[in-house]
């Protein structure tokens, strides 16, 4: 998975939150930190790092 691939996920999906979500994650596949992809994203720390964790399976 890659940043484009999520963010081109995020253009096809209709609910709001999960386009946030993915646009949140989309800068850590670029190598961005957590923090600056939560702040970009707009969305909190913990969310970020949940679904990175769901996103990858929790390695």
């Amino acid at each position: 998975m890659t940043g484009e691939h999520l963010r081109h996920l995020g253009r096809q999906t209709k609910n709001a939150d999960q386009i946030q979500r993915l646009i949140a994650l989309a800068p850590i596949y670029n190598s961005f930190s957590r923090s600056v992809a939560a702040q970009l994203g707009d969305v909190t720390l913990q969310i970020v790092r949940d679904h990175t964790l769901d996103l990858t399976g929790g390695i």
